[in-house]
Order: structure tokens, then C-alpha cells, then sequence
């Protein structure tokens, strides 16, 4: 497409947008996946660890103090629709 639509050279695309994608692609991954584990948001769900708040159901009942994982189903319903 950059070829195409921007004109572009194949060794301008080598040069700066290959790098780039790779550094937002991976960037990316990296900063959120460091920030939920600093944040205490990675915890059991079911089957596997993941976005979830801890004890289980203390998202869902007044009762229940969440000692981690505040707000993890806002960040799980956005990171899964991603």
C-alpha cells in the first residue's frame, strides 16, 4: 500500500516503517503487559492466569474486599476486544 498509494521505496519502507511497526507492535505488547503485572492485575480465572480481580467474586459482591485486581473487567472486556 505505501508503495502504491505514497510512492514509496522499498528501501524507504526497509529503512523507517518496517522498524517502526515492529517497535509499536512489540512496544505495545511489552508496556501492557508489564503495567497489569505491576498493577496486580494477572490472577487465577478458572483454568488458566489471567486479567481478573482477586478473591474471586469481589467484583461482584459488596461483601468481598478485592485485595487485587481493582477494575479488572473493565481492562479483561477491553484487552479481549482487542
Amino acid at each position: 500500500m505505501l508503495t502504491i498509494g505514497f510512492d514509496m521505496k522499498e528501501k524507504v519502507i526497509e529503512k523507517w516503517v518496517e522498524p517502526l511497526m515492529h517497535f509499536c507492535a512489540v512496544g505495545l505488547s511489552l508496556c501492557t503487559a508489564i503495567g497489569f503485572l505491576v498493577f496486580d492485575q494477572y490472577n487465577f480465572q478458572g483454568t488458566r492466569c489471567w486479567i481478573n480481580a482477586y478473591p474471586v467474586g469481589c467484583e461482584e459482591s459488596e461483601d468481598i474486599v478485592c485485595t487485587r485486581g481493582v477494575h479488572s473487567n473493565m481492562f479483561r472486556w477491553l484487552f479481549y476486544g482487542i
